[in-house]
């Protein structure tokens, strides 16, 4: 779980920062959100695996199956 939640920060803290450098600012705001967007990805697809395999019961809250 601390996998996904680690994974799940740096997709938060790339998506939404901004750049400083103005000389740099296209290329830095490119691969911050390539960087946010990848490790979201890669969240989203240890979840979906984990889950599949029974891993992560913390997850069944989400499909409605723990009461």
């Amino acid at each position: 779980m601390w996998i996904l939640a680690v994974f799940g920060m740096i997709c938060l803290v790339c998506i939404a920062g901004e750049p400083i450098n103005q000389d740099t600012w296209y290329r830095d705001f490119l691969i911050s959100k390539a960087t946010g967007f990848l490790s979201g990805y890669i969240t989203y697809r240890l979840a979906i695996y984990w889950e599949a395999k029974g891993i992560l019961p913390e997850l069944d809250f989400f499909k409605g199956g723990a009461k």
